[in-house]
């Protein structure tokens, strides 16, 4: 009679005969594959056929998140602070993602979205901001604190917004060759065209089967 070993979650070796589990053996057994199916859904460390059919794309500035934009928040910071915004420039500054002073609240509409994309399992969530890497405590501590969770976070890495958000979805397509399905949620109506665009291409290409772009509505666009 030959003897098999498994490890349990937990490291912990377990000694079967002829593969035939104990009960308790076998509950480890399956602990350790709701460990394991856990992991890829966390992580997507698949293979390109079994890997996610779709990927769902979320803006954060005005769209996961009204973070308010400068007209608005500057008169903010001067109540809270007591003080004239100290800086040139907003977008690149971790103290326009203040918790303790500005209130950032969700997008409703949004995160009815974003849930229900976080519900299908061959569903691939990221957040692709505009924002820059150094920004990226700050950015997804507040995504976290209002109940959001992504399976990846991206940045740009130093083109302007728009090259920056299609290049990172273009190396998403090539990692994951599985997605067929591309949906977006932004603000920025200026780069509603290209997005057009280029989603179109790629289905006319048979890359993709749908590309599909939601207008999050945003006053600091369409003032």
């Amino acid at each position: 009679m030959g003897y098999s070993l498994l490890s349990d979650i937990n490291g912990n070796t377990l000694r079967t005969k002829d593969m035939h589990l104990t009960p308790s053996a076998n509950k480890q057994l399956e602990m350790g594959k709701d460990k394991i199916k856990q992991i890829l859904r966390e992580d997507f460390e698949v293979m390109p056929e079994t890997g996610p059919k779709k990927l769902s794309v979320f803006d954060f500035d005005g769209t996961t998140m009204d973070t308010l934009y400068p007209e608005i928040a500057k008169p903010i910071y001067k109540e809270k602070t007591g003080q004239d915004w100290p800086f040139q420039g907003w977008w690149g500054r971790k103290e326009s993602l203040d918790m303790d002073i500005f209130d950032f609240q969700p997008k409703p509409d949004v995160k009815r979205d974003y849930q229900a994309e976080r519900a299908n399992s061959d569903t691939m969530v990221v957040s692709l901001t505009g924002r820059r890497p150094k920004l990226s405590n700050e950015v997804e501590a507040i995504l976290h604190a209002n109940g959001y969770r992504f399976d990846r976070y991206m940045y740009n890495y130093g083109s302007d917004t728009l090259s920056n958000k299609l290049e990172q979805i273009g190396k998403m397509l090539q990692e994951f060759p599985s997605i067929k399905h591309v949906e977006l949620w932004d603000d920025r109506l200026s780069h509603f065209v290209t997005f057009k665009q280029w989603g179109n291409d790629l289905v006319k290409s048979g890359r993709l089967d749908n590309f599909k772009l939601n207008e999050v509505p945003n006053d600091q666009w369409t003032k």
